[in-house]
């Protein structure tokens, strides 16, 4: 008997630390962002999905495409058009998992790279079919220290500090704790955020959860930290959230921001805004012919070149 039992505790531990793959095409990703210009907020509503896959070098990549966008924009709370919902396929990122760690393509000529403290994000060149990391869910020890992708914004940065490339940051992991019974979500501190403005405080806090992703702050493949927006041309500051993770009917498996699809009687007035021809790094500067796989500004909303 006593031994029945050991076995189905450990059965029951096991299956505890199950790990829970991330990249699976039985689910769709939802984030949130808003632009808000003199007043006028322009919300967007993007969904994002593993569909298919591509070989490279021998190893076999998921393609991670964004499926729909939603827009509409509001004035104090109110909003004053909806724009006809628009249904995509296009490809962000190619990427894989192993080792309870989730790699990316690199398709830029360089990435950057914060090293240690006191140091500035050094540009390092990027070899053939080189991957980086953008998620690492094999630490789960609090104060154990790893790299992978993250947001290099900060308050005290210069101005020509400028997010063109994969940036690879150090973290610190904070804490590690269940959700819903789900999955571990981790509280990771940016410490190159840290670092530069002498603070380890919630604001230099990023969270990830294992086999989501990014669940707060940020893109899909950019946590970003806390209390952090991006203040581009016009006036104009933006931030993006994690909002929600659907099964492929449409339930909720994981709730995050849970901004939802605007309800309010208002008519569509068609196609989203006509975009500007005029394209502007994050630090303001308008450029022209952005290198692939780098962030630029259109329309006061943040894009990646393909």
């Amino acid at each position: 008997m006593k031994r029945l039992i050991l076995i189905i505790t450990l059965l029951a531990s096991l299956a505890a630390q199950a790990y829970e793959p991330m990249i699976r095409e039985d689910r769709v990703w939802e984030y949130y962002f808003i632009v808000s210009r003199w007043g006028i907020c322009t919300n967007y509503l993007y969904t994002l999905k593993f569909d298919g896959t591509q070989e490279v070098n021998g190893k076999t990549y998921h393609q991670l495409k964004m499926k729909s966008s939603l827009c509409w924009t509001s004035m104090q709370d109110e909003i004053t058009d909806i724009y006809e919902p628009e249904t995509l396929d296009s490809l962000q990122a190619l990427l894989r998992e192993e080792d309870s760690k989730v790699y990316m393509l690199v398709q830029t000529p360089v990435i950057k790279v914060y090293e240690d403290k006191g140091d500035d994000f050094k540009e390092q060149p990027v070899g053939e079919n080189e991957e980086v990391v953008i998620f690492d869910f094999s630490r789960n020890q609090p104060e154990e220290c790893f790299f992978a992708s993250g947001n290099p914004m900060h308050g005290d940065q210069p101005q020509e500090e400028v997010y063109d490339f994969p940036m690879i940051t150090k973290y610190n992991v904070e804490d590690v704790s269940e959700t819903d019974g789900m999955s571990k979500q981790y509280t990771l501190r940016n410490c190159a955020v840290s670092d530069f403005c002498n603070n380890k405080g919630p604001e230099t806090h990023v969270y990830v959860a294992e086999g989501i992703g990014n669940v707060g702050r940020g893109s899909f493949l950019v946590p970003e930290t806390e209390a952090r927006y991006h203040v581009v041309p016009n006036a104009t500051y933006g931030e993006g959230f994690f909002n929600n993770l659907y099964d492929l009917e449409g339930n909720v498996v994981y709730k995050g921001e849970n901004v939802q699809k605007p309800s309010s009687g208002i008519e569509s007035v068609g196609a989203a805004p006509k975009e500007s021809d005029k394209l502007y790094d994050l630090t303001g500067r308008e450029i022209r012919n952005p290198q692939r796989g780098t962030i630029y500004i259109q329309d006061g909303e943040k894009r990646i070149a393909w």
